[in-house]
């Protein structure tokens, strides 16, 4: 005569017991693959163990695996493999039957919800950082974006701020994954990685009226209250062309095309060269005949 097994028990001889949680309940209130579940089915799903549970799986995934739901032989094990994104869960991983998860390429985390080192995105597929041998990365993901350590730029936080260390050490740098990698520099310093060095008072010191250029290289000063000086080869002693007056502060009255006496403002010497141009008149406001 065969057994009729009550709820929670499976086999031929009714000796298999469904696994219970810490409560009691026979597969956590799910369903186990019982006596009472063979006679109401006459049959075991393809594969299924006599006494084993079914958990419950919240989100299918095309292959049969399961991202988020239960797991475990009680099914007494909460599994979520995946991240929200607005509220909307994206599973970027499978359960295991001990409740953790097996993330997908990509993705890590207990629950498969941050980037791997090394990538980053929504979905952890776009390269974050560069780490030679024995250093650590350049990057890393932060949610989805990519954080570059300090004197690193770039969308991938692939390239240097220039100068060793950083800005050789007198300035700052554009950094950042939407970084530019320029140096800002400091007052003094000059230059891509602010590595030269030029003061108008000491540098600089052979000019009369001298200033630093932009690349930190010594020129005549020119500067709308303490003048506009030109002639570096006489020492920046005499006002630039244009300008007149004891501190060069004068424009002279021609047009821009031309020089004045440097003492009175008076009496216009139009340029006439190739860069510019050819002028006359009496304020340098005609082009010469023939041009």
């Amino acid at each position: 005569v065969a057994c009729r097994c009550k709820p929670g028990y499976a086999g031929e001889d009714c000796s298999i017991a469904c696994p219970r949680d810490a409560q009691g309940r026979v597969c956590s209130g799910g369903i186990c693959y019982d006596g009472a579940y063979l006679e109401a089915n006459g049959t075991l799903p393809p594969g299924a163990t006599p006494g084993a549970c079914e958990c419950p799986c919240h989100v299918l995934l095309p292959n049969g695996g399961c991202a988020a739901g239960a797991a475990g032989a009680a099914c007494d094990s909460p599994c979520e493999c995946g991240w929200s994104i607005n509220g909307t869960f994206d599973p970027t991983g499978v359960c295991r039957p001990d409740g953790g998860c097996t993330c997908d390429y990509g993705w890590a985390g207990d629950h498969c919800e941050r980037c791997s080192d090394g990538l980053a995105g929504f979905r952890c597929d776009q390269r974050c950082g560069v780490a030679a041998a024995g250093l650590p990365s350049t990057g890393k993901a932060v949610g989805a974006a990519c954080q570059c350590v300090d004197g690193w730029y770039g969308p991938e936080c692939e390239d240097a701020c220039p100068g060793v260390p950083v800005c050789n050490g007198r300035g700052t740098c554009d950094d950042g994954a939407g970084g530019s990698g320029r140096c800002l520099c400091a007052p003094g310093a000059y230059g891509a990685d602010c590595g030269v060095i030029c003061n108008a008072n000491t540098t600089c010191a052979h000019l009369a009226h001298a200033q630093c250029s932009a690349a930190g290289a010594c020129e005549c000063l020119d500067h709308p209250v303490r003048g506009h000086w030109g002639d570096a080869d006489g020492g920046c002693a005499a006002c630039a062309d244009m300008w007149w007056g004891a501190h060069c502060t004068s424009p002279c009255d021609c047009s821009t095309h031309g020089r004045c006496d440097r003492a009175t403002g008076a009496q216009c010497e139009c340029f006439a060269d190739a860069t510019r141009g050819y002028w006359t008149g009496a304020r340098c406001d005609r082009c010469q005949e023939g041009y």
